[in-house]
């Protein structure tokens, strides 16, 4: 499968490493730049040319996100959740309204390649996405490919899970590191 539409994830430096900056390759196809914020544990937002498109929270870190999207009243339904307490993989769902349709997608880790793909599980697993790089193996870029059929709408849900995702996983590798230093120090 190819991808057309390929961003550059980075850290903000003056963020703290709390925010993402996701430049396109291509500036032709896809000329929008977006900054992923995050604003607290639970609280995320996506702007794209310095506008403010999604506002997600979370009440747990075990519940799923909802996300509310600023001018895409169509489809504030949307939901991200982990597989299972602990799993390696998420699911985005949206149930349908009189105009969208029902959405079932998995994003599936590859421990082997340190990353994941997104899967659409009502068109026979067709891949929509792949994320790796940054939080997934260290690196200090990311990497998020997206095949160039997919509707506006879609493309920001799929950046802005992408960036939970890699959020997540740098903020799980951060309390690992908190819970051994604290370990040794009561030791």
């Amino acid at each position: 499968m190819s991808f057309e539409l390929v961003y550059t994830i980075t850290l903000i430096p003056s963020k703290n490493g709390q925010a993402f900056e996701l430049t396109p390759s291509n500036s032709t196809t896809n000329p929008s730049q977006y900054i992923f914020d995050y604003i607290g544990k639970h609280q995320f937002s996506l702007y794209k040319d310095k506008l403010k498109i999604i506002e997600v929270k979370s009440f747990t870190e075990i519940c799923d996100y909802s996300f509310k999207f600023g001018n895409l009243d169509v489809i504030n339904n949307y939901r991200l959740y982990s597989k299972s307490i602990g799993g390696t993989g998420y699911k985005v769902t949206r149930k349908p309204s009189h105009e969208s349709k029902k959405v079932n997608w998995s994003w599936n880790y590859s421990a082997t390649s340190s990353s994941y793909t997104l899967v659409n599980k009502n068109a026979s697993d067709r891949e929509l996405a792949r994320i790796s790089g940054l939080s997934l193996d260290g690196q200090d870029k990311g990497i998020i490919c997206m095949n160039d059929d997919i509707p506006e709408d879609y493309k920001v849900v799929v950046l802005m899970t992408a960036c939970i995702i890699w959020n997540r996983n740098l903020l799980s590798k951060w309390m690992g590191f908190l819970r051994r230093l604290n370990g040794k120090k009561q030791t």
